[in-house]
């Protein structure tokens, strides 16, 4: 939006294509957006730089409890499984204990 600010307040097509081709000629041309361009390029490289950053920390907290529940989990004995109960038939059905 910036650029066709520019062009539309003086700058050209041709100056646009110059500075394209060689961006260190931007002053030559009065092309402010650059500013703008550089600004926001910035500001996605710190984005960027954070993201990392806690996207890292984040994995490797993750990692490191995976390590710790895994032993955690091989310290423990083993633990045996119950033998399934059998079905208690319902109170109407049952015989009557005697008294």
């Amino acid at each position: 939006m910036c650029i066709g600010v520019w062009l539309l307040t003086g700058g050209t097509v041709h100056e646009l294509t110059l500075v394209a081709k060689n961006p260190t000629s931007w002053d030559l041309y009065d092309f402010w957006p650059v500013w703008v361009v550089l600004s926001w390029g910035a500001a996605i490289v710190i984005h960027l730089g954070v993201v990392l950053a806690i996207g890292l920390f984040m994995f490797g907290l993750l990692a490191w409890a995976l390590v710790r529940l895994e032993r955690t989990l091989r310290s423990r004995p083993p633990v045996e499984p119950k033998a399934p109960r059998a079905p208690r038939a319902p109170a109407a059905a049952r015989e009557p204990t005697p008294a």
